[in-house]
C-alpha cells in the first residue's frame, strides 16, 4: 500500500494553463520553452473541433512543482512590449 502511494506521488505530474498563445505556436515550440526550467510531460494545445484551429491556449504537464513554478514565474513575464504567455 506504502509502495503504491509513493508510486503514484512520484508520478503525479505539475499541470500548468498557458494562454495568450499565438495561433500558430507549435507543440515543439512550448516544450522547448518550458524545456529550460525541467522535464515536461505532455502538451496540450486546445483546438477548435471544426476547424482544428489553435484556440488560443494549452496545458502543459511539469514533473518537478517546484521546476513548475519556476516556468510559471519567468514565462509570464512580458517578452516584448505588450506579449506575454498568460501562465497559471
Amino acid at each position: 500500500m506504502i509502495t503504491r502511494r509513493v508510486s503514484e506521488e512520484l508520478t503525479r505530474m505539475t499541470n500548468i494553463y498557458v494562454g495568450n498563445l499565438a495561433q500558430r505556436v507549435t507543440e515543439e515550440e512550448i516544450r522547448e520553452a518550458f524545456g529550460r526550467f525541467g522535464q515536461v510531460g505532455k502538451i496540450r494545445i486546445v483546438v477548435d473541433q471544426e476547424t482544428n484551429r489553435s484556440l488560443g491556449y494549452a496545458f502543459v504537464e511539469m514533473a518537478n512543482p517546484s521546476d513548475a513554478k519556476a516556468a510559471i514565474d519567468a514565462m509570464s513575464k512580458p517578452v516584448a512590449a505588450s506579449y506575454r504567455w498568460n501562465c497559471r
